[in-house]
Parts: C-alpha cells; structure tokens; sequence
C-alpha cells in the first residue's frame, strides 16, 4: 500500500510473477480493508489479443545507444533495460514511432521517452526519483492526468508481445519469437511457438501464469470472475494485484471504482479511495474521468478540492515538523510529491512546476534528479 512516509522513498513496483492458483484467497467483507483490492472492466490498448491475423513488418530497428546514453549521463540510472534494443523494435512493431529521449517538453518529469503514437501519446520508461540502482525501469504510457504502467520492465514487455502476437496470429509472430528469445539469460525459458494454445487458459491467464504481473490483466481477471457472479473470486485476484504493485495508486483506485458498485460496501470504497490518493496521485490513473471518480468516492466535493490540498500541502514548510526533529530534508522531498499530485488534479502543468520541482530536489538532497527535472 502506499502511506505518506512511503511517498518520496522508495515509490516502485514489486516484481514478481503473478500466480493465478493463488488467486483463490477468500476475500473478507469486514477486517481491514488493506486485505481488499481493486479491478478494470476492460484493458486498455496492449492488453488483449484476440485470434486473428496481421501483418506489420519487425523494424530493423533504431540505434539503442543513444537512449542508452540518455539513461545513464541525463537520468543518472546507472542500469538501463539490458535489452532495450529489443524493446525498441517491440515498440516500433506496434506502430510507435521513436522520438528523442531529450524531447521531454509537456511530459511527467520523471518519463524518458522512447516512442510516441499518431496521437503524441509517448511509451516510454519510468525513473523513480529516489529507487534503489538494481530497480529495473518499469515501460509506462503518458495520460491526462498521469502514467499507465504497461509492464514493470522491458522484459516483461518484449515476452508479453510474443505471446500476443503468437496467439493472434500474427504473420510476424516467427520472427518476434526469434527476436524475443535472443539475447535471453540461460537460466531463462525460452518462448516456443503456440505455447499460449498449448497451455489452454487463454493469453490473460498465460501472462499472468508464465510472463510476469501485469496491472490490466489482473483487473481482466477481476471483471471476468465479476461477470460470472463471483465477487469473492474478483476481490481476491484484485487482492494480489495490491500486493504486487507497491507504490501505485492503480490497483486501489480501481478497486475502490469497483466496491462502490457493490452493495453495503460503500466504506470500504471510501477506504480504498483513500489509500489510492496516498501513493503519487500521477499513479492512480491517466484519465481525468477515472480519476474523479476515485476523488468522489474517497468523500471530497471535486477535483478542485483535492487540487487546492495538495497546493497547500505543497506549499507548507512544515516549521512545526521540523522544530519536532523532522528533516529538512525530508520535508522538501514530501513538497515535492505533493506539487506534483497537485498538478496531477489541474495545478499548472508539468513544465509550469519543473523548476519549481527541481528546487525540492535540491533542497532534499538529490541535485542528479533535479538536474534531469531541470533537462539539463
């Protein structure tokens, strides 16, 4: 879960590979609601694969290097995706078109884009302003009003396009299995041609079974059981999902979408609202519509209220705090998430507030992270 100590240390993902056997927890109607967890009634762009046939050419792909570059000299994130190479031709083979990882203008300050579609909306990776080096960058999408996490690395992202396009039919599905297994650690399986057939639980349950943890598969999972009548099923999986993804508002704001619309759970919505809008705000969802949904349910008026909290939040020296042996530090670290929840709910935009940002970056002790806020 997310608390507001967790908000500007470490703020990642859990990896961890998804087991649907577990999935079978029976989930509790009264305890503590932090056992509860949240879904999505339909995935988003790269979620499903259906059986059909298509045909677009693997790339021969762009020269890695200069993200790799990018990465290292202007994130100051010493280990970029091992194959980030193969990413890229991944990204490039669903139709994205690269873009220059310095060309951040308008984007979350933290995102070091790679591809961008016909629409401007940039897939790119995610640096954590205050994660471990052994962290690997998880692939995420820029929204209205936050990122989407597509795959909590490259990897996962790469094997995820092979199963789908395997499974679809894909004319190119021979050669992104071969570009999907090269390069592979030994000690890694490699993917075999229908093995999402082979294995008979369709493409969600294999990527959730033999890839890795996925946000929009297990809220697949939750709608699914939901619309076989069986909430104690839906609750649990979206319980997993929570225990995974640490750090992200994500799984609790859907889920929270999800509580409402059951009867007599109405308090536990409200809870999990809560906890949602404790974890970076940028994190719950990349639509302004979904977003305020999870505002109303957690009790406040409207997206200006929560807004206006979190300018003054950001705002507040805290002189209280500090003179009770709170760090300074510390503080303009927690003023610094707070701006950028504020922008999240309508307070400027995320140039408006870069130096700004960049400002509580060097006030809490990481002048790296404010450097690259600042695209220096």
């Amino acid at each position: 879960m997310c608390s507001r100590g967790l908000r500007t240390s470490f703020l990642g993902v859990v990896v961890g590979v998804a087991t649907v056997e577990s999935m079978t927890v029976t989930a509790r109607s009264g305890g503590s609601f932090l056992r509860m967890m949240v879904a999505r009634s339909s995935p988003p762009t790269y979620a499903v694969a259906t059986k059909r046939t298509m045909s677009m050419s693997v790339d021969a792909g762009v020269d890695a290097a200069r993200y790799t570059n990018f990465i290292k000299d202007k994130a100051k994130f010493p280990n970029p995706p091992r194959r980030l190479p193969t990413l890229l031709r991944f990204l490039q083979h669903k139709g994205l078109t690269p873009v220059d990882p310095a060309d951040r203008a308008g984007l979350n300050p933290f995102l070091v884009p790679l591809v961008k579609d016909d629409g401007g909306v940039v897939t790119g990776l995610l640096r954590w302003p205050t994660s471990p080096e052994t962290l690997e960058m998880p692939v995420v999408r820029n929204g209205e009003t936050g990122l989407e996490l597509l795959a909590d690395n490259a990897e996962h992202f790469i094997r995820r396009v092979v199963a789908q396009e395997d499974f679809a039919g894909s004319a190119d599905s021979e050669e992104l299995i071969r570009l999907g297994n090269e390069g592979l650690p030994e000690a890694d399986p490699l993917y075999e041609k229908g093995a999402v057939e082979k294995l008979g639980v369709g493409v969600e349950k294999y990527l959730a079974l033999r890839v890795g943890a996925f946000a929009d598969v297990y809220e697949w999972l939750t709608a699914s059981h939901l619309e076989k009548g069986d909430s104690t099923a839906a609750l649990a999986s979206a319980e997993k999902a929570n225990e995974i993804f640490v750090g992200w508002g994500r799984p609790y704001g859907h889920y929270a979408r999800v509580l409402a619309k059951m009867d007599r759970r109405e308090m536990e919505a409200k809870d999990a609202a809560k906890v949602s809008l404790r974890c970076p705000c940028w994190t719950i969802s990349p639509s302004s519509k979904d977003l305020e949904e999870v505002v109303k349910i957690a009790g406040y008026e409207d997206m200006a209220s929560v807004r206006t909290m979190y300018e003054g939040m950001a705002a507040d020296e805290q002189p209280d705090k500090i003179n009770e042996g709170k760090s300074p530090m510390q503080v303009a670290l927690d003023r610094a998430a707070h701006l950028m929840d504020a922008v999240a709910f309508g307070h400027k935009d995320w140039d408006g507030v870069r130096e700004e940002l960049a400002e509580r970056y060097d006030q809490g002790g990481i002048p790296d992270i404010a450097r690259f806020v600042r695209m220096e």
